[in-house]
């Protein structure tokens, strides 16, 4: 398991770090670069970060939906770390933090989507 730490300092950037023990690297995650340039046609895969009703409710009650927002719009840079078990920091405060509780890939012939759920963490 990492840590996953969403940091919006200004509103048209974002910053994210994993904890360099467990992943050996930190700093802003890389655009995905096509690793197949035939011309075959593959299927687009995005990402959709959705949350269980305790974990919008969690977001409400605390404040985090900004962070959120972020995390959202920009799901598809996150979609290659995320992965299940994964706390995610949108605040400075550990007790606030959400999980990664599934990944499921909803496959279509012309877009497929990867769902990431994400739910109430339990507390350290």
């Amino acid at each position: 398991m990492h840590v996953v730490r969403v940091d919006v300092s200004r509103a048209d950037s974002l910053t994210m770090t994993m904890n360099p023990y467990l992943r050996g690297r930190s700093g802003p995650v890389p655009a995905p670069q096509p690793s197949d340039p035939s011309p075959v046609m593959q299927p687009r895969i995005r990402a959709h970060i959705s949350l269980t009703s305790a974990a919008q409710n969690h977001v409400v009650r605390n404040g985090l939906r900004p962070r959120l927002a972020v995390l959202m719009e920009h799901a598809t840079q996150f979609e290659r770390i995320l992965l299940a078990g994964d706390r995610v920091a949108l605040s400075d405060a550990t007790n606030l933090d959400l999980y990664v509780m599934r990944r499921r890939l909803v496959v279509d012939a012309r877009e497929s989507t990867l769902e990431i759920v994400l739910d109430v963490a339990q507390s350290l």
